[in-house]
């Protein structure tokens, strides 16, 4: 039986305990945490740190703050500098090599160009040199230029190739830099890109690496003998034995030494080759060779004028096939950069560029009016805007001075 007593005696202890609880939960400090053991069972535990704390906004870029004047810059100043500079250099950067465009040369730094390849090709040339010591990167470096300036247009170094004077002694290295702007030319002609046409301007400049050993013979200032025409024959073979000696050297370089005197109709040597059995880059450079050797004087000759000696090639069409022929008139020209006219007006002229649609009709340079004097004031014409005025024949470099006296 259940009394009363005990039934009031126990809700007066469950009163006591739960002030017993209020009591000690107001007891706590202001602020102060509460763990799960003070909280009622009932109560939900509260968010972890990283649930309550929201992710954080990202920095925002520090202000620009000028530097005064001689003071140095501080942190801030610096580390925007070093953004800005890699930007700069992230727009050219082409992993891992920084590409530079070539720009077009002034006519004094293109003359320099040409004098740089000059002593170049005086070096290789020279008598009891190491030939392993050659550094085809540098040759290499030194045709990339003239590609480059070609392609651009600059009409400096064609001129530098017609106008240049040289003497018997030195006459093969202006030759092997005029053949190898000329060949470029004539390989822009047809289309090559610019790694065909370093390849071909090396194959150029190394073409006739045998001849200083027939240079006493090719020297003579007389017509050879058949018995020192054949010997010097010899210097192709030999120059493609010395070529063979240069640490990486591609292998073409030898090939087109061989080859460039040989003729598609099998009258060159020292094979007899035809046709597709030569090489391209040899059938460029042979008829290139003919055009520079022609044009330039020599110890026992004049140089042709450049009409003519088209005209005598022109004869040989089966000789260096039609193709090449006409590529060569079109990018080297009958009146080439740098040749001398007289006009039909009797003023004497000095072609500076070509027009490659109308080879009869290049811009020119008034040198000397019709009354031999010097213009007072600069004159370029261009023959194919003045229908009335061309060109009644080509001078030679030599007849100037008397032209002037008359």
């Amino acid at each position: 039986m259940v009394r009363m007593s005990d039934i009031l005696k126990r809700a007066r202890e469950r009163k006591e305990r739960e002030q017993r609880e209020k009591e000690k939960r107001s007891s706590l400090e202001p602020g102060q945490p509460e763990t799960a053991s003070s909280l009622p069972p009932s109560s939900p535990l509260p968010q972890s740190p990283e649930q309550k704390i929201p992710p954080a906004p990202q920095p925002a870029e520090p202000e620009e703050v000028k530097t005064p004047a001689g003071e140095e810059p501080g942190p801030v100043e610096k580390k925007k500098e070093q953004k800005e500079e890699k930007t700069k250099t992230s727009e050219v950067r082409i992993s891992p090599l920084i590409i530079k465009r070539p720009r077009l040369l002034s006519d004094e730094e293109a003359e320099k160009v040409y004098d740089q390849a000059l002593f170049l090709m005086q070096e290789m040339l020279r008598k009891n040199i190491d030939y392993k010591s050659i550094d085809v990167k540098r040759i290499a470096a030194q045709v990339e230029k003239i590609v480059d300036q070609l392609n651009l247009g600059n009409e400096e170094l064609l001129k530098l190739v017609f106008i240049k004077d040289f003497r018997n002694e030195n006459y093969l290295s202006y030759h092997s830099i005029n053949v190898c702007i000329w060949s470029i030319e004539v390989g822009m002609g047809l289309a090559y890109d610019k790694t065909r046409l370093v390849e071909l301007g090396i194959c150029a400049l190394l073409h006739d690496m045998g001849m200083p050993e027939y240079l006493d013979l090719a020297n003579q200032p007389r017509k050879l003998t058949v018995e020192e025409y054949n010997e010097i024959k010899n210097h192709p073979v030999k120059g493609s034995e010395i070529l063979e000696k240069i640490k990486n050297l591609e292998k073409i370089a030898l090939y087109v030494a061989h080859q460039e005197h040989e003729r598609v109709d099998g009258s060159g040597y020292p094979q007899g080759l035809k046709e597709e059995s030569i090489t391209e880059y040899a059938k460029i450079i042979g008829l290139v060779d003919t055009y520079e050797a022609m044009t330039h004087p020599r110890s026992y000759r004049d140089g042709f004028l450049p009409l003519e000696t088209m005209q005598k090639i022109l004869a040989k069409k089966d000789t260096f096939g039609y193709r090449l022929m006409k590529v060569l008139i079109e990018k080297v020209g009958i009146f080439p950069v740098g040749s001398y006219v007289e006009l039909s007006t009797k003023e004497i002229a000095q072609v500076i560029k070509l027009n490659h649609t109308a080879s009869l009709r290049p811009v020119v340079k008034i040198i000397y009016e019709a009354d031999s004097q010097a213009p007072k004031e600069t004159r370029i014409v261009d023959l194919t805007a003045s229908s009335t005025v061309y060109i009644k024949k080509g001078l030679r470099k030599s007849e100037l001075g008397t032209l002037r006296a008359v």
